[in-house]
C-alpha cells in the first residue's frame, strides 16, 4: 500500500482529543486518523446510495430509516441521535 503525507490544521482542543483518543487505542495518530477517516468515508459512500436510490425510487419509508437506524447505530456506524439521510 501507498502512504501518502498530508499536512492538516486542527483547532488544539481536537489535537488533544485526537491525541488522547489513539493513545487510548494504543495507535500511532496517523493510524488512527486513517481509520477514522475511512470509516466517515464509508458513511458518505452509504448516505450518497441512499441518496441515489431516493432519487430514482422516491424516498424511503419512515419505518425503513428507524431500522436502518437501528442498524447502523448496533454496529457502531452512527450515533443514536444523528439521523440518517
Amino acid at each position: 500500500m501507498t502512504v501518502r503525507r498530508l499536512s492538516i490544521s486542527v483547532p488544539q482542543e481536537v489535537e488533544e482529543s485526537i491525541r488522547a483518543a489513539a493513545a487510548t487505542a494504543a495507535m500511532p495518530v496517523s493510524a488512527w486518523l486513517t481509520q477514522v477517516a475511512a470509516r466517515a468515508a464509508r458513511v458518505e459512500e452509504g448516505r450518497q446510495a441512499v441518496r441515489e436510490y431516493e432519487a430514482e425510487h422516491g424516498p424511503l419509508p419512515a419505518s425503513d430509516r428507524a431500522e436502518a437506524r437501528q442498524a447502523l447505530a448496533a454496529y457502531g456506524l452512527t450515533d443514536r441521535d444523528q439521523a440518517v439521510s
